[in-house]
């Protein structure tokens, strides 16, 4: 599940300057929807939610794929967190 956010956070990323250019061809919302928000909701709900935004970051901000690429600097201190393992803290559940 870990790898799945942070390749969704890449993909996000990556699709953003295509998007902007205007020729973005894929369409990320439905697993945005199905997979992504999903695995927010379980693990991170607690810490980054609107009622408590732990280190200021609301993940439930962000309700659209266009709203994740809007704000790829939260994006990539999420992929980061996630690939050096500080978050979800250790006493927490973690992702597979």
């Amino acid at each position: 599940m870990r790898t799945t956010l942070v390749g969704f956070v890449m993909l996000c990323m990556a699709q953003s300057s295509v998007w902007a250019q205007g020729t973005f061809t894929g369409n990320l919302e439905p697993a945005y929807e199905s997979t992504i928000q999903p695995l927010l909701q379980s693990y991170c709900n607690e810490c980054h939610s609107a009622a408590l935004a732990e280190g200021d970051v609301d993940l439930f901000a962000f309700k659209t794929v266009v709203s994740v690429q809007d704000d790829a600097k939260t994006w990539l201190k999420v992929r980061q967190m996630l690939d050096t393992k500080q978050m979800p803290p250790k006493d927490s559940p973690q992702p597979t």
